[in-house]
């Protein structure tokens, strides 16, 4: 998982993550483990995109820091709206409440 953000500060750059998306009958969750940073869902919804038709995932979560930071010294919550385009690529913007934005591109793992 690729992670372009943009803090409140100015400050912006890439990352990397490992994404695990689980889906049953009856939810769909993904967990996010960066360096410097973890998050589990608190709600997430699949459905077809309203405009344009592809399916969506918008997802709520919870990010907590694994250690204390000048940025985000505690937990916050963020939102997500990802599309999955034809080449099967999870790709979307989202933003939080610790005032961050970006953009999260995620691709599927060789087996």
């Amino acid at each position: 998982m690729k992670i372009d953000y943009i803090h409140v500060d100015g400050k912006s750059g890439t990352t990397c993550a490992d994404a695990v998306i689980r889906q049953s009958f009856y939810k769909i969750s993904m967990e996010v483990s960066a360096k410097d940073s973890s998050s589990v869902t608190i709600s997430a919804d699949a459905q077809k995109h309203p405009q344009s038709g592809r399916p969506t995932l918008f997802y709520i979560f919870r990010v907590t820091p694994k250690s204390n930071t000048v940025l985000s010294p505690q937990s916050y919550d963020g939102a997500a709206s990802l599309q999955l385009s034809d080449d099967d690529v999870l790709s979307g913007n989202y933003f939080t409440e610790a005032n961050t934005r970006g953009h999260y591109t995620l691709t599927r793992a060789e087996a």
